[in-house]
C-alpha cells in the first residue's frame, strides 16, 4: 500500500453470529462505501488456492468438496462446530486464515488503488483469529443474546438448539468485543435503528486517519531525511 500518510483506512466490522454484521455491511454499500466479506473471500480461498484445498484434502477428507469442486459448506461446519471436534476448528483457522487474510489485503490494495480512502471488511472471527493488528479501526456490531437467537433460529430453521448454542460459544464474549472495538454498532432493534447507527458512524469516518502500527512507525522513522545541518558537518 502507499505510504501510511496517504494509504487507505481499513475499517473492520466484527460481531457475534446474529449480530447483524451483514446487515451493516449492506447499508454501507448503499451508502457508497466498499465493504469486502471475509467470509466470501474464506470460500474463494478454500475453493480456489491449490494448497489450501490439498490441506484441506488432507485433514478432513474429499467429502469437504462437491464433485463440482465447490466447497462443502454444510458438511465443513458439521466436522468443525461438533463439540467432539474442538481442534478441528483451531486446525480449519490455521490453514484459511493466513491465506484470507492476505487476499483482504490484496482486495484493500486494489480498491485503494482505485482511489477509496476507507475500505470496510466483514469479517466474524476477528479477535479470535487474531487479526485485530491488520486493521486501522474496529467496529463491533452489538445485540443482546435473546435477540441474536432469534435472528439465528429463523434464519437457520433447521439448526438444533445445540448446534446454534456450539457456534456462539466457540467466539468470543461479546461483552468483550465491545470494550476492545474503537466503535459500536447497537443493532438491538430494527433496520431503520441500525441505519441510524450507521449513519452516526460515516459522519465520522471522513476524519480517521490511518493508525500507525510499531512496523510502520519504525519504517516511517528509518526513512526520514537526515537533518541539513547534521549532512553539513
Amino acid at each position: 500500500m502507499d505510504t501510511v500518510e496517504n494509504r487507505a483506512v481499513l475499517i473492520g466490522i466484527t460481531g457475534g453470529i446474529g449480530s447483524g454484521k451483514s446487515s451493516a455491511a449492506h447499508i454501507l454499500k448503499q451508502r457508497g462505501y466498499s465493504v469486502i466479506s471475509a467470509d466470501d473471500v474464506a470460500r474463494f480461498v478454500m475453493e480456489h488456492d491449490e494448497n489450501v484445498r490439498w490441506q484441506l484434502l488432507v485433514e478432513f477428507g474429499d467429502r469437504v468438496y462437491h464433485k463440482s469442486g465447490e466447497l462443502n459448506r454444510e458438511q465443513i461446519a458439521e466436522i468443525v462446530f461438533n463439540s467432539k471436534n474442538k481442534e478441528k476448528l483451531k486446525r480449519l483457522n490455521a490453514i484459511v486464515h493466513p491465506r484470507t487474510l492476505d487476499k483482504i489485503l490484496d482486495l484493500a490494495e486494489g480498491l485503494e488503488e482505485k482511489g477509496e480512502k476507507h475500505i470496510f471488511i466483514e469479517i466474524a472471527l476477528l479477535y479470535e483469529a487474531g487479526l485485530d493488528d491488520a486493521f486501522d479501526y474496529i467496529t463491533a456490531v452489538f445485540a443482546p443474546l435473546e435477540t441474536r437467537l432469534q435472528r439465528i433460529r429463523e434464519r437457520n430453521p433447521d439448526w438444533s438448539e445445540e448446534h446454534i448454542q456450539e457456534r456462539i460459544k466457540e467466539q468470543a464474549d461479546q461483552g468483550w468485543v465491545k470494550n476492545q472495538s474503537d466503535f459500536v454498532l447497537d443493532n438491538s432493534g430494527d433496520m431503520e435503528h441500525l441505519e441510524k447507527a450507521v449513519d452516526f458512524l460515516l459522519a465520522i469516518v471522513p476524519y480517521l486517519p490511518p493508525v500507525f502500527s510499531e512496523d510502520e512507525n519504525e519504517h516511517s522513522e528509518n526513512n526520514e531525511p537526515a537533518d541539513e545541518s547534521e549532512e553539513e558537518e
